[in-house]
């Protein structure tokens, strides 16, 4: 599936993708949790792990975006798909 403006990364693309997103910005892990009201700044770590997916997708892409990367995770016939803004 192609997706307009978008191209389709496998997961550690993704997660390479928004390590160097969260590196380049001013917010610390701790700011982050607070602002998106996460339980624990854990989850923010866990939105980094490229060994295997830690937190649900909404949390991931809502930390992604709220650090300014854009991407998205489409689910097709079962099988999770990756993209991120070409």
């Amino acid at each position: 599936m192609q997706i307009k403006g978008y191209k389709e990364v496998d997961y550690n693309k993704l997660i390479a993708g928004i390590k160097k997103a969260f590196d380049a910005s001013t917010k610390s892990a701790f700011t982050i949790a607070d602002e998106l009201q996460l339980k624990s700044v854990s989850t923010v770590f866990n939105c980094m792990k490229n060994d295997v997916q830690k937190v649900t997708d909404e949390k991931l892409t809502t930390f992604a975006n709220h650090i300014n990367f854009d991407c998205c995770i489409v689910m097709i016939a079962g099988n999770k798909k990756f993209y991120i803004k070409a």
